[in-house]
C-alpha cells in the first residue's frame, strides 16, 4: 500500500482542527470457498480486491507537548473488484467479475508527533465501510458488506503558508 495526504490545521491552544484528504493504492485482495452454487463440492471462490481507496475527513485533536492525539471521519471512497470463479469444467462460462467505484464513510485515530519545526510522524487507525456489494450470476446472487480496517504509518511536511514571507515553519504540537 502506498499514498499521500494533504490537508489544513489549525491550532487553537492545545485543540487542533482540520481536514484533509487522502488517495492510497492499495491492491489488497482476499478469497473465500465458503459460499457455493450448486454441490457444496464444487470448491468455488470469491475474491475482492481493493485497487485504491481514498478519504475526505475533517479531525479534531488535543497537542501535549509535540504529540497531537486524534480521531477524524468523513467521506470514504475506492474502487472495488469482486469476482465468483467456478470450479465446475475449470470456471468456463461460470466465472463473473464486477468492478465498481463505492463511495461510504470512515472514522479513525491516531497520534501525529513533531520531529522538527517542519516534520511530524503519524501512525493511524482508520474503518472503513463502502456499502453493500452484490454479483450476479445468472441464476443467483450475492450480496456482502465491503469494509475493512487499516492501520498507516507515515511522514509529513507541514507548510506554513501564512507566515511563509516572514519566518520559519513552526509546529506547536
Amino acid at each position: 500500500m502506498f499514498g499521500g495526504v494533504a490537508g489544513y490545521n489549525r491550532q487553537l491552544g492545545s485543540i487542533v482542527v482540520g481536514v484533509e484528504v487522502e488517495n492510497n493504492w492499495s491492491n489488497i485482495s482476499g478469497a473465500s470457498g465458503v459460499i457455493n452454487i450448486g454441490p457444496p463440492s464444487l470448491d468455488d471462490t470469491y475474491t475482492t480486491k481493493l485497487n485504491w481507496y481514498g478519504a475526505l475527513k475533517g479531525r479534531i485533536g488535543v497537542a501535549v507537548d509535540k504529540a497531537l492525539l486524534y480521531v477524524n471521519g468523513g467521506l470514504a471512497y475506492g474502487e472495488i473488484r469482486h469476482a465468483y470463479l467456478a470450479a465446475l469444467n475449470g470456471g468456463a462460462g461460470n466465472t463473473f467479475y464486477k468492478t465498481d467505484f463505492r463511495t461510504g464513510w470512515t472514522l479513525g485515530a491516531g497520534v501525529e508527533f513533531a520531529i522538527n519545526k517542519n516534520w511530524t510522524g503519524r501512525v493511524e487507525y482508520n474503518y472503513f465501510d463502502l456499502g453493500r456489494s452484490s454479483i450476479d450470476y445468472g441464476r443467483a446472487q450475492s450480496t456482502w458488506r465491503d469494509t475493512y480496517s487499516v492501520v498507516k504509518v507515515g511522514l509529513n511536511y507541514k507548510f506554513d503558508w501564512a507566515t511563509a514571507a516572514v519566518g520559519p515553519v513552526i509546529a506547536k504540537y
